[in-house]
């Protein structure tokens, strides 16, 4: 009979020959009948049981749980940083540490090959070097309430708001950490955006005075985090080895991602229209997330085909290896594209030209079957043929009729019908000369997808676009003629003006189902 430090309240009993299946409390290997000296609780109920490996360790367990959180000073590719089976430098690696996560420990020990290196064992599995990271709770008060507040509602699924007054100072803060070029700049700016989230996301359920501190405050934060890390991103970018492994890229992509979530929840409640300044650094931040789409996309699918959210506390809740924390990535580097769509496609105050459009082509190419992805580049470039004249003659640059019949075939709701018609809808109208050239691309898919509209508003999308394709009258390119092009509006077809330029029409006859 003996106590064991992760187990103090109770003695403890050996036995030589565990009942198969039961697992050890902290590691959770399986015992079997032929294994020797397995640790059983003596008391009544209890059940805590130890295998001989954990048993060797002489752990002492923290008073209070410790939160801690990956050293900002270490690189991010020193793979050693890692999360071990046992305390000891070469022990199995269960997964890397990664930058900005929360971890909470709840014992330390001695290293068993090292007596000089401590570890601490995390609350979820696994021993970590003490060196390898850096205490977040107990410490100083400002750091100390921004991590309960990521504890409160991972642990206890707390709605609690933290003070708004606190989460200004933490702004502060990180500006200060980044102005002076600290490696803890963007992790303590991380760490903030859960808490402006959460209020960023509920602008309706504060009072106004909070309101326009809230969102002065976020687009000051996030202004400055475009600015910041888009030019971390781009050193980054031109001077390392992509083939190295690294977990810098969940720092960028995390700080880039909720930057852009703060900015849509900003947009969404109306309050305020987001600052033009604000577009170019978006439109900047989707080509850079397309550098960072091909080195992330070797990734597995994520555990339990669990869904990807930036708005969740940053709590390391479980063991991820890199393969799905890239392929987690790559979800919300998808997700951040798409986003880029829907703020070019809802901000009035953003100007924007082909090359803007051209991130979002791309990552359709990239991420084929997209509904959501083609869907959005279908809205953009619909919008965008309606605020931007020089595009009418280039749009076919894009690809984006491909895109839509694409789309078009395996739509699955009416917003992606809608999205297909008016786009081809806008292109007919907008460019009549190539008419000739697409319809006999489109046609049949057009009235496919129109034989299953899902309501009227897509039928009468439908019509409006068919009347479009088959409007044989001149027309002039656009919405407006000058005196220059009066000629263009004679009755005399396009053949007869053009007739070593202007190719001829088929007529083709499509059978319409009853």
């Amino acid at each position: 009979m003996f106590y064991h430090g992760s187990h103090p309240e109770h003695p403890l009993r050996t036995l030589k020959n565990p009942k198969a299946g039961v697992l050890c409390s902290i590691c959770k290997a399986c015992a079997h009948p032929s294994m020797a000296e397995w640790c059983f609780c003596m008391q009544a109920g209890c059940g805590y049981i130890l295998c001989c490996k954990c048993s060797e360790i002489e752990e002492q367990l923290f008073d209070i749980p410790q939160v801690i959180t990956r050293n900002p000073v270490l690189p991010h590719e020193d793979m050693s940083v890692c999360l071990r089976t046992r305390p000891r430098s070469n022990a199995h690696v269960l997964c890397p540490l990664y930058p900005g996560r929360l971890m909470i420990a709840v014992s330390s020990a001695k290293g068993t090959l090292d007596a000089n290196e401590a570890y601490y064992r995390l609350r979820k599995g696994g021993w970590v070097n003490a060196a390898h990271v850096v205490r977040v709770l107990p410490s100083q008060q400002l750091i100390e309430e921004l991590a309960k507040t990521h504890l409160r509602a991972e642990e206890h699924h707390s709605h609690e708001f933290m003070a708004l007054e606190e989460i200004l100072l933490c702004i502060d803060e990180s500006f200060r950490l980044m102005d002076e070029r600290s490696p803890y700049g963007t992790v303590m700016a991380s760490l903030t955006f859960f808490p402006l989230l959460q209020y960023s996301s509920s602008l309706h359920l504060i009072s106004s005075e909070e309101r326009t501190v809230v969102v002065r405050a976020s687009l000051g934060f996030i202004h400055y985090l475009f600015h910041f890390v888009l030019e971390e991103v781009s050193q980054w970018m031109n001077n390392v080895d992509h083939r190295v492994k690294t977990t810098a890229l969940t720092l960028y992509v995390e700080l880039l991602g909720k930057s852009l979530l703060v900015a849509r929840d900003v947009a969404e409640s109306q309050i305020v229209a987001l600052p033009s300044e604000l577009g170019p650094l978006i439109t900047r931040t989707a080509a850079v997330v397309l550098e960072i789409l091909p080195i992330v996309e070797c990734g597995t699918a994520p555990f339990g085909g669990a869904t990807v959210s930036l708005r969740a506390p940053s709590i390391a809740t479980r063991q991820v290896d890199l393969a799905e924390e890239q392929a987690r990535l790559f979800v919300c580097c998808c997700n951040m594209v798409e986003t880029t769509g829907w703020l070019l496609l809802h901000t009035p105050t953003f100007t924007y030209d082909l090359k803007c459009l051209r991130p979002l082509r791309v990552a359709v190419s990239i991420v084929p079957n997209s509904e959501s992805l083609e869907r959005m580049l279908c809205q953009v470039v619909n919008n965008a043929l309606e605020k931007m004249p020089s595009l009418r003659r280039r749009v076919h640059d894009l690809d984006v009729i491909e895109v839509a019949i694409s789309l078009a075939g395996r739509a699955t709701c009416a917003e992606s019908q809608m999205a297909v018609f008016r786009l081809i809808s806008a292109i007919a109208h907008n460019s009549p000369r190539n008419i000739s050239q697409s319809a006999s691309l489109v046609i049949a898919p057009l009235i496919q997808l129109a034989m299953k509209a899902w309501n009227t508003v897509v039928a009468n999308a439908a019509f409006d676009c068919f009347a479009e394709l088959a409007y044989n009258d001149p027309r002039v390119d656009g919405f407006r003629s000058d005196s220059q092009s009066e000629e263009l509006m004679l009755p005399v077809c396009s053949a007869a003006l053009h007739p070593q330029e202007a190719p001829y029409q088929m007529a083709n006859f499509y059978e319409v189902g009853d």
